[in-house]
């Protein structure tokens, strides 16, 4: 095996750049930052995010300052980030969109809309579902159909029992990822 996956029609080499994008429903750029390719699981793709990769939005950047890993599955609507310690932010579990992969200009390139809700794992054991209300005011702003609303609800309850129930890979397959990021840096 080359250690090649293939996503979208797209070849996905470990150690790659992948631009990861998210936009909002009406196509306005949200959060957008660059990683590299680790590798692929039952899970997704899994995607590191170093310390000092610009993070950026429109109206707000930072550099990141902890290690990262960023899972992409294949199918279904949720982009999960797990977070090194020190991070206050275990798990944070982004409601989406399913991912959609292609090549800009060479890089592989993954996009999805970002659907407000978030699911959240502190350090400190608390968990809970996030931007309940940007969720809400969205419905109206962007006239999210009936069935994107119900799908995405479903979507934010299901992840949040898996994270409070130890549930893989918020167990142990997201920071072995982690560990190994870290690990071959």
């Amino acid at each position: 095996m080359d250690g090649t996956r293939h996503e979208g029609g797209l070849a996905l080499r470990g150690g790659e750049t992948v631009a990861i994008r998210f936009s909002k429903w009406d196509a306005s750029p949200h959060w957008a930052y660059d990683g590299c390719y680790l590798g692929a699981d039952e899970f997704g793709h899994w995607v590191r995010v170093p310390v000092g990769a610009r993070i950026a939005r429109p109206g707000q950047a930072f550099d990141n300052e902890h290690e990262s890993v960023v899972c992409l599955p294949v199918e279904t609507g949720h982009v999960i980030t797990t977070n090194a310690a020190p991070h206050k932010i275990r798990h944070y579990v982004d409601v989406t969109t399913a991912p959609m992969w292609r090549r800009v200009e060479g890089v592989a390139t993954v996009a999805m809309v970002d659907l407000d809700l978030d699911v959240v794992e502190r350090r400190t054991g608390r968990t809970y579902i996030d931007d309940e209300d940007e969720f809400a005011d969205h419905q109206v702003l962007f006239g999210y159909p009936p069935e994107l609303v119900t799908a995405a609800e479903a979507r934010a309850h299901r992840m949040l029992r898996l994270v409070e129930s130890g549930a893989e890979p918020f167990a142990t397959v997201a920071e072995e990822w982690l560990r190994r990021a870290v690990a071959g840096a």
